[in-house]
């Protein structure tokens, strides 16, 4: 939905036809010509309800981690998809699955790595590791920054070092 504010023009996106039906979307819209007719932004007020939502119901390593799973339905097979899942369920949530996604720390993935890597499963280790836990962190957190600060520095005796 379009409108001009000033000399701005400005854009609400309700969403895609096939996920989002005509009666839905015809009564977001009318929902939205409701907040310009009070002379609230539509955008301002979306973003303060998913702050809100964000507050209420803190996402979860596990939760995000299962959320980029299931997108990456096109590009692996079920099977690959399902075994990934089970090394992280397997040696990656008891450490910091329940953690909220912005609590957690570059620390505290690498001492899950290290405690991985100390059973003697070194190539579990780098499977699980960079790729798989940055990479729905980068996915979760919608920041490469918190999640390219881990890096996986090893010395001779294989012992785990970030950088922050």
């Amino acid at each position: 939905m379009l409108w001009k504010e000033g000399n701005t023009q400005k854009q609400f996106t309700i969403g895609p036809y096939p996920t989002i039906s005509l009666k839905e979307a015809r009564e977001k819209r009318d929902a939205v010509h409701g907040l310009l007719v009070q002379g609230l932004d539509p955008n301002e007020q979306y973003r303060a309800e998913q702050k809100q939502q964000d507050e209420e119901t803190p996402l979860t390593s596990r939760v995000v981690a299962q959320e980029w799973y299931a997108k990456r339905t096109v590009t692996q097979t079920e099977n690959t998809r399902r075994l990934k899942m089970q090394r992280l369920e397997r040696h990656v949530f008891p450490s910091f699955g329940d953690l909220p996604i912005k609590q957690l720390k570059p620390r505290d993935i690498i001492l899950a790595l290290h405690a991985i890597e100390s059973q003697g499963h070194r190539k579990m280790t780098r499977r699980v590791g960079h790729a798989r836990v940055v990479g729905y962190l980068e996915y979760g957190t919608g920041q490469t920054g918190q999640a390219s600060r881990v890096h996986k520095e090893r010395t001779q005796k294989g012992v785990w070092k970030f950088l922050t």
